[in-house]
């Protein structure tokens, strides 16, 4: 079940930006029109005007805060109570597992608005990098509790967040799934080293 947006009490504007969010993972910025949200998310356009005076820009950055807070808290949960390396597989898994059953369609929501966002909306590009970021100190912050050093710890979870990322959108692009699971391997593998774990963790078969 999707968590309330942060910051709303009106449940139409939780229904729309918990909306705007789902559609960002499969259309992207520029392919989701207001109007498209307003008729998804069952709201009459001038309901989507009250709630967000600035338009699509504003409802899109308060969409991807709002992804990026719901996956982040699920990124605490698969990091607390399991080892790094295994963590780094439970995740892959996770969003393999959004991949296929949307049949290829639904992406990272905060990759999708990073991607197009340079160009077109500087707020929307700002809300993704400080998603990424927020995702990046949690990661490294779990490999320093393993005793990884700073330095490397941040290194690492750059290279951790940026290979899965990297490895959703060329398994997408591809409708295969062997980007995910070769770069899996090898971050699970990286990290192995990195906290002197034993290499005995092995893709499920």
């Amino acid at each position: 079940m999707s968590k309330r947006p942060a910051g709303t009490s009106h449940p139409t504007k939780e229904r729309i930006i918990a909306t705007t969010a789902q559609l960002m993972r499969s259309h992207g910025y520029t392919a989701t029109s207001f109007r498209q949200i307003a008729a998804a998310a069952n709201t009459p356009i001038g309901s989507m005007y009250f709630h967000f005076p600035g338009g699509k820009e504003e409802l899109v950055t308060a969409a991807t805060i709002y992804a990026g807070k719901n996956i982040g808290a699920l990124l605490k949960i698969a990091t607390k109570d399991l080892p790094a390396h295994e963590a780094i597989r439970s995740l892959s898994a996770a969003m393999t597992h959004v991949l296929l059953e949307s049949d290829w369609t639904d992406g990272c929501p905060i990759a999708m608005s990073a991607i197009e966002s340079p160009a077109t909306s500087a707020p929307v590009r700002s809300a993704a990098d400080t998603v990424f970021r927020e995702w990046e100190a949690l990661i490294a912050a779990r490999l320093r509790e393993e005793g990884v050093q700073e330095a490397e710890a941040a290194a690492l979870a750059t290279a951790v967040l940026s290979g899965l990322e990297g490895g959703l959108l060329l398994a997408r692009a591809r409708h295969d799934l062997a980007p995910m699971t070769a770069i899996t391997n090898l971050l699970v593998t990286s990290v192995q080293k990195a906290t002197n774990h034993p290499g005995t963790d092995s893709p499920p078969g």
